[in-house]
């Protein structure tokens, strides 16, 4: 759908929502796939660190050369060349800047509908009850009231607003998967880190190799764990949209009430201001752990 051509000669909700439904598809999907994109190209940099990490030697260095040579190569695999693959592929900036993106599809979306339609309670049951629960419809299937104008633009509007916020916990829950990914890059090098310098030190380290790498293996098969079900939840919000601005048109449709503004989006636009500065927190500080 060409989202900027709504037909305006389209003056009934049955002309307009399938267009408009479709809409909100088509920027939900493309949002979760560059959502899966964005952690896919995370775990890729995490795979690849620990298959390094499980692939190195964890005999003792005897000499202090041999000391210093092994603890730069390390170095090297496990921090510098992940971070590089990090920054080159940026998924948390990437995360932030699609969510934004999202946001604005929605506004346009919003702004391709006419001011108005025509809908009588009937008619919006016909084409919206599927989206509600059935006995919500029921409470409306009495009515037989006669086409009438519905402020379809503002509606819509200030539910789209409404979810916004609603989705501030989906969006804090995966921005913090990537958050925890950054910190990630940092457990493979600190684990072969400190296992050099106690040896060098003549301090064993207190767990077997084996043990060790077990540990971090099932570690990070549960933050991987973390993710999925981060990403599953934006699975749901097609169904949540639609059912939300169905079930407030519905109500639009039999009331006829006068659209109450939402409220001002603070608390979204804090989250992700709050969510950037840990990106910027994080990344610097991960910048100087190799030195």
């Amino acid at each position: 759908m060409n989202v900027s051509t709504l037909n305006l000669a389209q003056t009934t909700l049955a002309d307009v929502w399938p267009d408009f439904a479709a809409g909100l598809d088509t920027a939900h999907a493309r949002l979760q796939q560059e959502l899966e994109d964005c952690w896919r190209d995370a775990q890729k940099t995490l795979d690849s660190q620990l298959r390094q990490l499980q692939d190195m030697t964890w005999k003792a260095p005897s000499e202090l050369l041999a000391y210093q040579a092994e603890r730069a190569e390390a170095a090297r695999l496990l921090l510098r060349e992940p971070l590089g693959q990090w920054e080159q592929r940026r998924p948390y900036k990437r995360a932030m800047l699609v969510l934004d993106s999202y946001d604005r599809s929605l506004e346009e979306l919003v702004r391709t509908l006419p001011e108005s339609v025509d809908a009588s309670g009937p008619q919006a049951i016909e084409l919206l009850g599927r989206l509600v629960s059935k006995r919500f419809a029921r409470r409306f299937g009495w009515i037989r009231y006669k086409e009438h104008s519905l402020p379809l633009k503002a509606i819509v509007a200030v539910e789209i607003k409404r979810l916004s916020l609603r989705r501030v916990k989906t969006e804090g829950e995966y921005l913090l998967i990537l958050a925890k990914a950054i910190q990630q890059l940092r457990r493979d090098w600190k684990v072969r880190r400190e296992a050099l310098d106690n040896a060098v030190q003549g301090e064993p380290s207190r767990k077997p190799e084996a043990e060790t790498l077990k540990r971090e293996m099932m570690s990070y098969a549960s933050f991987v764990r973390q993710a999925e079900s981060a990403l599953s939840a934006w699975s749901k919000w097609p169904e949540i949209t639609k059912q939300s601005l169905a079930g407030r048109i519905l109500h639009g449709v039999v009331w006829r009430r006068k659209v109450k503004p939402s409220g001002s989006g603070d608390e979204r636009t804090a989250s992700l201001t709050h969510w950037g500065e840990q990106l910027r927190s994080i990344e610097f500080e991960i910048g100087f752990s190799g030195r």
